[in-house]
């Protein structure tokens, strides 16, 4: 480089260099300066070159001036020392010097504050980078070299490890799943080597306890400590991945209904063209479906019937879910026309826009055969007893007058009918039967019951003779009333329908305990990691805050659930001898504080009543439920009725109460002045989720009373009507004789924490997974198991354990089959069973066996910590 060249070059530096230079001869003189220098001291270029490094530069320690001569070339660190400002202020700074040729001197400056804050920044840097990592619930990483240089504790906990063990125990891979290997380790090369500078894709990743989880990782090409790295975040997917799978199966589902259905189905915009139709529609119009979408739904009609078919298209855009029907003739592509049976029915899709679905059923067939009948149509209108056609087994296709005056109807209307429409009595088994006679005898007569328009049912006997046609069958029916004769059949009738409402009670609620069971199962694991991350001192108290409105949440979904239980007969039961009269004079007060001010409470209780065997707690349950239905239907206040006394239910009382027993009962009576109930209401009233309070009921309190009744074998009965108030009465059985206390066990409080193994088995993965952590976190050392035969397994390898915690209900054998076995083997003593419901494999009629530990899902890690400690200790 040329002389020139260097002084370009020094030039270039003093003017950009953020840093104070200066260059000083033999004597000190300054001979050249920056300006970021002279802004340093607070003078101009002129007057620093007047200057020496004397003058301006002083010892930090002695404040003596700067000699040259005490340069050191070897020592070319830098030095702290004091500038001396133009208005005499001390500056502290770092200065390196340097000797150059004939003893002239080259100084760089840099102020201490410049790089203290720089540190400083640095340091508050990676301490928000750690509070906000160690904080996150996003798994965060750092990869090195191929292996993991930093993790934070939601990564970890994703796997169900601890950082330390990710760290200093795992190669990387051993958190992939094997099949996913060759997917995540490309992607890692991509970015090492520069290919990508970032990706961001889905795996399966290996827990802990082997199970899979789905994770989306966002990862990036990182220049750290100078190297090349990858560090990226993780986001556990897993619930999402399977609402997707569930989503796609159901779209799936959907579109075979679709497009399989023997209908006609179209979906039209607002406008009325077709943006879709299935395969079936198309075929009975002679058209393929791509030249049938885009046009317009109603150029398929002849003239008269477009203007009617698109004012009942608007009122279905108009009045949204109102269902549209009619009936006209639709143009196939050859020109022929075909009749058809049309619903239309606005509704929403889920891009938000409004869409007609219309559904045709070909009806020619049906219509040319009405025409056919029109022959001596004056003699059957004017018949003198009610004259049905019926296609099939139950379409109706013509009446005659005197069955309209009837039943009410207009011919029109019951032309939409069926005979289940008019006859809703008639039972599958009396139509097989009825099926049966006319095949072989061509005619049968049949008594029945008819339901006109208005609901009033009368008896009939029917005629009917079989009338083939065109290779379909049709019947013609005549129609006598026969109500004078028929009174006691009526009541038969009304027995039937009891019995119904009953068998429809008893199997919603098995369906309610199935749901029970399900809830519980999903209910556990909230509230144990709640619990779990309430008591982590990692976890901030803002986030506590929120996991406290988790808890809550979760304690108020276990009520409801609890509630279910309760109204399907599957929660245990602690049977004992009570008196009913005591528990509603122990109310008293608390009726009193519960019961506004405005209602008058009157209570008249036996003294000479037997005992009950029941639950108190449940029984309280039901008086409470019962005393605040009272009161909510009594808005502005009226009289409550609560009275206690034996009585005895013979047959006469049983005969309309199919499900009742005869026998010597102790009746409970609720009732109240206030609006009533209608009849419609009234036969839903025991209906879980059926509520006449709107929003501010749950519709659990009265299926709960039923449900707990029902499990106490007794009765419940109401009756009300509009305006004259609802009166209550609950009859349970009378106990023989006075019996032991029930299964009562009062379980002391124990330490949570513990050394020994437990073998734990359950088959829902999300509660094997929440006691495991619970348990583990209290020191306890586990093995799990998914099933029955996996237990078994384990147990003929050779482990031991000290206790054995088992769901009550899985696939291959049930909790107390597999306690069974394993105790042959090892002479175990000790298990505890769990489980979302309780059934008669631990229990007798919802009571636990004698020598039971049982402990009902969900449960939160308090309750299963004490529970476990109390069967280790026992």
């Amino acid at each position: 480089m040329s002389f020139p060249q260097s002084k370009e070059l020094c030039s270039v530096v003093f003017e950009h260099t953020s840093d104070g230079i200066f260059v000083a001869n033999e004597q000190g003189v300054l001979v050249q300066v920056s300006q970021q220098l002279c802004d340093m001291l607070g003078y101009t270029i002129d007057e620093m070159l007047s200057l020496s490094t004397r003058d301006i530069v002083l010892d930090r320690n002695t404040n003596s001036p700067l000699h040259c001569e005490n340069i050191d070339n070897n020592d070319n660190q830098p030095a702290q020392y004091s500038l001396r400002h133009k208005e005499g202020t001390l500056l502290e700074v770092e200065l390196r010097l340097q000797s150059l040729s004939k003893g002239s001197i080259f100084g760089l400056v840099r102020r201490f504050e410049k790089r203290n804050r720089l540190e400083e920044q640095f340091h508050e840097s990676e301490q928000r980078f750690r509070l906000l990592a160690e904080s996150s619930l996003t798994g965060i990483y750092l990869i090195m070299e191929g292996k993991f240089d930093y993790v934070n504790t939601a990564f970890a906990h994703m796997f169900g490890y601890e950082v330390e063990e990710v760290i200093n125990d795992l190669k990387m891979t051993d958190l992939i799943f094997p099949e996913d290997r060759p997917l995540v380790l490309e992607n890692i090369r991509r970015r090492v080597e520069g290919e990508a500078a970032s990706v961001r894709y889905v795996f399966r990743g290996w827990r802990k306890n082997d199970s899979i989880i789905y994770v989306e990782v966002h990862g990036s090409r990182i220049h750290h400590r100078g190297k090349v790295g990858v560090i990226g975040t993780l986001i556990d997917i897993t619930d999402t991945k399977k609402t997707e799978l569930a989503l796609r199966a159901s779209e799936e589902r959907y579109r075979n209904l679709y497009n399989e259905t023997p209908s006609m189905f179209f979906t039209l915009d607002t406008e009325g063209v077709i943006s879709a139709v299935n395969d079936f529609g198309a075929n009975q119009l002679g058209y393929s479906r791509e030249e049938l979408e885009g046009q317009s739904f109603f150029k398929l009609l002849k003239k008269e019937d477009a203007a009617i078919a698109l004012e009942r298209f608007q009122a279905c855009l108009h009045t949204h879910g109102r269902v549209c029907h009619g009936q006209l003739k639709r143009i196939c592509k050859d020109g022929s026309l075909i009749w058809v049976d049309e619903y239309m029915r606005s509704t929403t899709g889920l891009d938000g826009n409004v869409h007609v679905l219309a559904v045709c059923q070909d009806i020619s067939e049906r219509i040319q055969l009405e025409e056919s009948l029109k022959v001596s149509q004056f003699i059957f209108d004017q018949a003198d007893i009610g004259i049905f056609l019926v296609q099939g087994d139950s379409q109706i296709i013509d009446v005659n007058e005197h069955a309209c005056r009837n039943l009410g109807y207009s011919k029109e209307e019951l032309c939409n009918c069926s005979v289940m429409d008019i006859d809703p009595a008639i039972s599958e088994d009396q139509l097989e039967e009825l099926r049966s006679q006319l095949a072989t005898m061509k005619s049968a007569t049949i008594k029945t019951i008819h339901q006109r328009k208005n609901g009033d049912t009368f008896p009939v006997q029917v005629f009917i003779s079989t009338l083939p046609y065109k290779n379909k069958v049709f019947r013609v029916c005549f129609v006598q009333d026969i109500t004078e004769i028929e009174q006691a059949r009526t009541e038969q009738d009304k027995l039937e329908v009891q019995l119904k409402q009953v068998q429809k009670l008893e199997a919603v609620g098995r369906l309610a305990g199935g749901v029970a069971h399900d809830l519980n199962n999903l209910l556990t694991p909230i509230l144990g990691y709640s619990d779990l991350l309430t008591i982590d001192t990692s976890i901030s108290d803002s986030a506590k805050a929120k996991l406290a409105q988790v808890s809550k949440a979760a304690t108020g979904a276990r009520d409801l659930v609890k509630q279910l239980l309760a109204f399907s007969r599957k929660q245990i039961m602690e049977y004992q001898p009570i008196d009913l009269s005591t528990i509603v004079e122990d109310f008293d007060s608390l009726i009193r504080r519960t019961i506004r001010e405005n209602i008058e409470i009157s209570i008249s209780t036996s003294s000479d009543l037997k005992p009950v065997l029941a639950d108190r707690g449940q029984i309280e349950q039901v008086l409470m439920n019962l005393i605040v239905n009272a009161s909510d239907a009594m808005p502005d206040g009226g009289k409550l009725f609560i009275e206690t006394k034996m009585t005895e239910l013979d047959v006469i009382y049983t005969a309309t109460h199919p499900d009742v027993t005869p026998g010597t009962y102790v009746m409970l009576r609720i009732s109240d002045t206030g609006k009533g109930i209608d009849q419609e209401n009234l036969s839903k009233i025991f209906d879980p989720f059926f509520s006449t309070k709107g929003d501010q009921g749950t519709g659990l309190g009265l299926a709960t009373v039923y449900g707990i009744v029902k499990q106490h074998k007794g009765s419940v009965w109401v009756y009300s009507e509009p305006g004259m108030g609802t009166n209550f009465k609950v009859y349970l059985p009378a106990a023989e004789q006075l019996q032991g206390r029930g299964n009562t066990r009062h379980e002391k409080k124990s330490d949570t924490h513990g050394s020994e193994t437990i073998l734990l088995v359950e088959d829902n993965e999300a509660v094997r997974n929440t006691v495991y952590d619970i348990l583990k976190e209290q020191g306890y050392r586990v093995i799990t198991a998914r099933d029955g035969k996996s237990a078994i397994m384990k147990v003929s390898s050779g482990i031991s354990f000290d206790m054995l915690l088992t769901d009550v209900v899985m696939p291959d054998m049930n909790g107390k089959e597999l306690f069974t076995r394993i105790s042959t083997k090892t002479h175990l003593a000790k298990v505890l069973y769990m489980s979302g419901y309780t059934n008669d494999i631990i229990t007798h009629h919802g009571v636990l066996e004698q020598g039971i530990q049982f402990i009902q899902k969900p449960f939160s890690s308090l309750e299963i910590l004490q529970k476990v400690r109390t069967v280790l200790d026992s």
